[in-house]
């Protein structure tokens, strides 16, 4: 067997493998960083993930895994996703998890994104107070950015907390410019205040319907807040 020329030595297998596994952990970690910083996932939030969730049992843990699933098999085009249901259900770490998951989807899909265009997590009352600190303003930030941004996230969508005319009216320009483009929305609502937006704003749930794959948390649902 021939031996390597005096002097000359070869890198050791395992430290390049573990080399290269140290730098792919922080491109990991960078990315993630990236996604919950640009997004505006909160830091509650930051750690959630489908894998992470504590009931994979469960048929609405399914169903939303199989829109990921299918979403990521479509990318591009997608469609939006609407997860109802009573408080403590996990709807906001269920949803967050496939947000994010997608998200993650743009970066591969676009090559690193700006995470600012490519979705943005935020709650119906932080948007609208968004948009009330931007009134007057013919073209806002806040308005601009839930109308375009690749993905929206809204949190407690159609909360009846505060809400008017003037709120209802903000929303329904978002989800209507956001329909029109045909770019996505994730939401998590309670199920009493989506069902009787049926009869206050039938525009609003009309798009949402039409958009969204919705999927029900039921009323006796596990209280996932207190395992």
């Amino acid at each position: 067997m021939s031996q390597p020329p005096r002097g000359l030595t070869f890198p050791d297998p395992q430290e390049v493998f573990e080399a290269n596994m140290t730098a792919l952990d922080a491109e990991r970690a960078a990315w993630a960083d990236g996604i919950v910083a640009g997004t505006g996932i909160p830091p509650r939030m930051a750690e959630y993930t489908l894998a992470s969730f504590p009931a994979k049992g469960l048929d609405y843990y399914s169903a939303v895994l199989r829109y990921v699933t299918d979403q990521t098999a479509a990318f591009p085009r997608l469609s939006g996703l609407i997860i109802l249901g009573p408080a403590g259900t996990g709807k906001t770490g269920l949803a967050t998890s496939a947000f994010r998951r997608l998200i993650e989807e743009f970066g591969r899909y676009y090559g690193t994104p700006s995470y600012e265009r490519s979705g943005w997590w935020i709650s119906q009352e932080d948007l609208l107070d968004c948009l009330r600190a931007d009134s007057g303003a013919l073209e806002t930030d806040s308005l601009t950015r839930a109308q375009t941004t690749g993905l929206l996230y809204i949190d407690d969508l159609v909360s009846s907390r505060g809400i008017t005319a003037w709120a209802f009216e903000q929303i329904f320009k978002v989800i209507d410019a956001r329909y029109k483009a045909c770019l996505p929305i994730i939401a998590t609502a309670n199920l009493s205040a989506f069902d009787d937006l049926d009869d206050i704003d039938r525009r609003l749930s009309g798009r949402l319907r039409e958009i969204c794959y919705i999927v029900e948390i039921p009323a006796d649902g596990q209280d996932l807040r207190r395992r």
